[in-house]
């Protein structure tokens, strides 16, 4: 049975409007992921292997975690998240819908953004929809044939549409998902007898406690 973890990154420097503004931890981005990392280190699906995405907040998040667990930190391109920014800059032109500023800006714009996205209606520079979902597809594929406990180091756009693919979820459905997956978050999942099963979902036991609750960060 593979034991695969998607964990979305700590919290980035929020307020961006470009994704070279916004890809570095912020510092309680960097307190998320330790606190995560210290927690994980601690029960039985601590991972033997993790492989983080390219960008900046992926990696630092997933280095933090490897210095903690003493695993050297891979990189899977497939990882990588999607081109909100980019998607954000086709809907403002064709559709006059500006990027928002705040979180109820953004729980009216993400589902609008994907729903055009998925049916061909704005283009991100860098791919389509349906690219985007195989290629995390393929990345979860190629976990699972480790056969360890495998942590993969992602955005909250990944681990949404990984959640899509083994729940079969519908694009509203996926939508609605991706605006609560929390920054430092963990999401398992197993493979078994060639079927994937959902074990846990946006998991922040380390953020949990009274002292660190306003901790718990989406953006």
């Amino acid at each position: 049975m593979s034991v695969i973890t998607l964990v979305r990154h700590g919290q980035a420097n929020t307020g961006a409007t470009d994704e070279e503004s916004y890809d570095n931890l912020s510092m309680l981005g960097r307190d998320q992921a330790r606190w995560m990392a210290d927690w994980v280190a601690g029960t039985a699906y601590a991972p033997e292997r993790i492989i983080a995405g390219p960008l900046n907040r992926q990696r630092q998040t997933a280095e933090i975690v490897g210095e903690v667990l003493g695993i050297e930190v891979e990189t899977d391109e497939r990882l990588r998240e999607m081109d909100y920014f980019g998607l954000s800059q086709s809907v403002e032109r064709t559709h006059a819908m500006p990027l928002p500023l705040d979180r109820p800006g953004f729980m009216s714009h993400i589902p609008q953004v994907l729903h055009l996205w998925s049916q061909g209606e704005i283009h991100s520079p860098a791919e389509s929809f349906d690219q985007f979902a195989d290629r995390v597809l393929g990345a979860m594929e190629d976990a699972e044939t480790d056969g360890r406990r495998v942590m993969l180091v992602t955005s909250g756009g990944v681990v949404s549409v990984a959640v899509r693919h083994i729940l079969s979820l519908d694009m509203t459905a996926f939508a609605h998902m991706m605006m609560q997956v929390h920054n430092s978050s963990l999401h398992r999942y197993v493979l078994e007898n060639g079927e994937r099963r959902l074990d846990n979902f946006n998991a922040t036991p380390h953020l949990d406690s009274p002292d660190r609750v306003a901790a718990r960060t989406y953006t």
